[in-house]
């Protein structure tokens, strides 16, 4: 994976998958693992059906923490792919079943892939308040912080932007003056 070979990944994670299977007491736990990680290298490679193939499994198997996994990964590739539509119910519900599994700094980080999704559709005040939600005090703070000067930031650009329009818009005025003062002379 780290090479890029993710055709060689998948290869390898399948063959490791048909092996737990063929074990005399397979552990749907270990393959559901197995899945899962092969379902990112899958997502890398472009394919998501066969990914999503990973949640299921750890749904018939009621592995709660596999779910969580899954679901999230899940959710930051539609957001990387600027999917936020569908990101958005995914990492929520990452969120609920880290939550309930008590992954705080899973939760954390489902969050704050929740809350840039908010930042990026410009609810700065939203994604604030999902960043605070974040268990891990610490990163909540450094995350609370980095919307709040994002949003500030944004602020001042929106003002720097009146301002460029107010000067056009006097320039403008000086162009329009300079020439009726040309033709006035001529």
């Amino acid at each position: 994976v780290l090479t890029g070979d993710y055709a060689a990944a998948v290869d390898l994670g399948r063959r490791a998958i048909e092996t737990v299977a063929t074990e005399p007491e397979p552990d749907p736990v270990r393959r559901g693992a197995l899945q899962e990680r092969m379902r990112w290298y899958l997502y890398e490679a472009g394919d998501i059906p066969a990914a999503a193939e990973a949640l299921a499994i750890h749904a018939d198997v009621g592995n709660q923490a596999g779910q969580s996994e899954a679901i999230h990964l899940l959710g930051v590739v539609h957001y990387v792919r600027g999917d936020h539509a569908q990101a958005r119910p995914e990492l929520e519900q990452a969120v609920a079943l880290r939550r309930a599994t008590n992954n705080q700094s899973g939760e954390a980080v489902s969050l704050m892939y929740l809350g840039m999704i908010h930042f990026v559709q410009g609810s700065y005040s939203h994604a604030a308040r999902l960043h605070e939600q974040a268990p891990d005090p610490d990163r909540a703070r450094h995350l609370r912080e980095l919307a709040t000067s994002l949003a500030e930031s944004r602020e001042r650009l929106l003002a720097m932007r009146a301002q460029i329009e107010r000067v056009s818009e006097q320039i403008a005025e000086l162009e329009r003056l300079r020439q009726a003062d040309v033709a006035a002379r001529v």
